[in-house]
C-alpha cells in the first residue's frame, strides 16, 4: 500500500474524494494547482496505481517547470482514465513534454484492467458485474462475489418492503 493510500485511509474526511484531492495537491504540487475541481470517479482499489502514475508525471512537470491540470480520474469500461487540460504554455513545450505523460496515462489504463478497482488485487478482469449487467468493472472474484451478495440483499430487502407496503 502506497503512502498516498495510507494517508487517505488515515485521513478523517467526510468525503474521501475530497481527501484524495487534498492529498494529490499536497504530494504532487505540479499536478494540484486546481485540484479542488478534480473529479474522481473510481474506487480506492486503484489508488496505488494512480499514485504510481502521478509521481513520474509530477517529476516531468517539475523538469519542464510546468503545471499540469488533471481534470478527471475516472473508471470507464473497466479502465482507469486520466484527463488533463492543456494550457497554451503546455502546447509550446512540445512532444518531449507530452509524449511521456501520454505513455504514463496509457500505461495506467492498461494496468487498471488487471487491478481490482475495489481492493487493488492484481488478479482482476474486466467484466460485467453479476447482478448489474449494465456496468463493466475491473474486479476480482472475491469482490465480485461480495458485490453480488449485496445486490441480492438489497433486492430481498426491496421485495420485503414492497410486500409490507401492500398489506
Amino acid at each position: 500500500m502506497s503512502k498516498l493510500t495510507e494517508a487517505i485511509i488515515k485521513t478523517e474526511f467526510t468525503d474521501s474524494k475530497d481527501g484524495i484531492r487534498k492529498m494529490i495537491a499536497s504530494k504532487y504540487p505540479r499536478l494540484g494547482p486546481k485540484c479542488e475541481a478534480l473529479e474522481i470517479y473510481c474506487d480506492e482499489g486503484w489508488m496505488d496505481i494512480i499514485d504510481q502514475t502521478l509521481k513520474p508525471i509530477n517529476e516531468i512537470a517539475v523538469m519542464f517547470n510546468a503545471d499540469i491540470t488533471i481534470d478527471e480520474i475516472k473508471e470507464k469500461y473497466g479502465q482507469c482514465r486520466l484527463y488533463f487540460t492543456r494550457s497554451d504554455n503546455d502546447v509550446m513545450l512540445g512532444q518531449d513534454f507530452h509524449q511521456p505523460i501520454e505513455r504514463l496515462s496509457d500505461r495506467l489504463t492498461e494496468i487498471s484492467e488487471k487491478t481490482c478497482e475495489s481492493c487493488g488485487s492484481k488478479n482482476a478482469e474486466v467484466k460485467k458485474l453479476r447482478g448489474n449487467p449494465y456496468w463493466v468493472k475491473a474486479i476480482c472474484y472475491p469482490c465480485d462475489q461480495e458485490q453480488y451478495e449485496k445486490v441480492l440483499e438489497m433486492n430481498e430487502k426491496a421485495k420485503k418492503e414492497k410486500e409490507n407496503a401492500g398489506t
